[in-house]
């Protein structure tokens, strides 16, 4: 089972990031939704856990992700802090974050693609430099 961890909508795109409980072999998937067809398309999942995206015109969007500890996809400590980005849905590629970068989740907030900031969970705040 699934549930909506954020959402995001610019004009007739959105994405949207779902976080699975233990069953799932994802931790989480990010699905872009047209709102003029209503068909929504898996754009990422892999083994990292995203709790938050942003989305601007372009397309551009970035995905704050956090890579669980080794020891189990579903956990009480901090793992490192990932950003991946992308121009076309399709490929996304990793930035560099400050190696100390450490949370649990992740809020992400910024007027446009070239000034995004990324709140921490363990009380840090990085400034995304494209």
């Amino acid at each position: 089972m699934g549930a909506i961890s954020s959402i995001r909508v610019l004009g007739s795109d959105s994405l949207a990031v779902f976080e699975y409980n233990e069953s799932f072999r994802w931790p989480s998937e990010v699905f872009r939704f047209d709102t003029r067809s209503g068909v929504p398309a898996s754009i990422y999942r892999d083994q990292l856990r995203v709790s938050d995206c942003a989305l601007f015109p372009g397309p551009r969007a970035f995905l704050a992700a956090v890579e669980p500890p080794a020891s189990s996809i579903r956990f009480p400590f901090p793992g490192k802090v990932r950003i991946l980005t992308s121009t076309n849905w399709d490929v996304w590629t990793e930035m560099k974050v400050d190696y100390k970068a450490n949370a649990r989740s992740l809020i992400m907030a910024g007027p446009d693609a070239d000034h995004q900031w990324v709140a921490t969970d363990t009380g840090m705040i990085l400034h995304l430099i494209p």
